[in-house]
């Protein structure tokens, strides 16, 4: 029905069916928005935390205070894990705190960094 009408040209409003989502969802959904932001809510380019690496795939130093901030908080948190988890002592725990904050500075670079691809110099057709 709503394929119809988007083919047929008409702006008729989805039923409340097309628009059902369990309340969980709909929460998830809002809460993830507010604290990942949007695609649509992208920065320019010269507002990402964390431009993309000129070689390869990824990111590179940070351009703004805020991802210098994180970086450092990310040195001074993985300095604790090895003070608090000595990975000759208790390997596990060292491991699953390194991969969690790791996986942490990742979701920030991805969500606060410029959209990674695969680049080979300054071409933006790299």
């Amino acid at each position: 029905v709503f394929a119809s009408t988007l083919i047929e040209g008409t702006h008729s409003v989805p039923t409340a069916h097309h628009q059902a989502k369990p309340e969980a969802l709909r929460d998830v959904g809002e809460m993830s928005s507010v604290i990942l932001g949007s695609y649509a809510d992208m920065p320019d380019r010269d507002e990402y935390w964390f431009p993309a690496k000129r070689y390869g795939w990824g990111w590179g130093a940070p351009r703004t205070w805020q991802g210098w901030a994180v970086l450092a908080g990310f040195v001074v948190l993985l300095s604790l894990i090895v003070l608090v988890f000595p990975p000759e002592e208790d390997l596990v725990s060292f491991l699953a705190a390194t991969g969690g904050l790791t996986t942490l500075l990742l979701l920030i670079c991805w969500v606060k960094g410029e959209p990674p691809r695969w680049r080979w110099g300054n071409s933006e057709s790299d």
